[in-house]
């Protein structure tokens, strides 16, 4: 196995030359990648994905196409929202005003307010989802009549 979580591209190309080097030779896909996948200690699931991502481009781009994408929540980083926005999206999503109306709301009193940042309602329904609990939004909507007869009431 290989000794780092994740191997550099470096290792990637080199494992899919050496594929295509044997398939050239003969052997069927299956075998090649399995024979490279011992020796370089690349899982033959990681090989078939880069040969995936690597169809149809020139060689010379494979590592550009392989190189692993940071993706921004794990580096911490979240979609700039002016924080007061995101109270005052929350608040009314919490007293049983519907999210689409809470976010247009919330953009026209960004508007009016001059707050720069403003996320989009998706992130704004995503950040809604961590900070308030599933169960208080739905008590939310019932006490302001919102998403039908959630009680037991006649």
């Amino acid at each position: 196995m290989a000794s780092k979580p994740y191997e550099t591209v470096e290792a990637k190309v080199a494992a899919l030359n050496e594929v295509d080097m044997l398939i050239a030779g003969g052997l069927k896909t299956t075998e090649a990648v399995r024979r490279v996948s011992e020796t370089s200690g690349i899982s033959p699931r990681s090989l078939f994905c880069y040969r995936k991502i690597t169809n149809f481009i020139p060689q010379e781009q494979w590592p550009s196409a392989l190189v692993r994408k940071p993706r921004l929540d794990r580096l911490g980083i979240q979609a700039a929202c002016h924080p007061e926005a995101l109270d005052a999206f929350i608040h009314m999503c919490r007293h049983g005003i519907e999210i689409a109306e809470s976010y247009r709301r919330t953009a026209a009193e960004a508007k009016q307010k001059g707050w720069l940042r403003l996320a989009s309602e998706r992130t704004l329904r995503r950040e809604l989802a961590r900070r308030v609990a599933p169960a208080e939004m739905r008590l939310a909507r019932r006490n302001a009549g919102v998403g039908g007869d959630l009680g037991g009431s006649v």
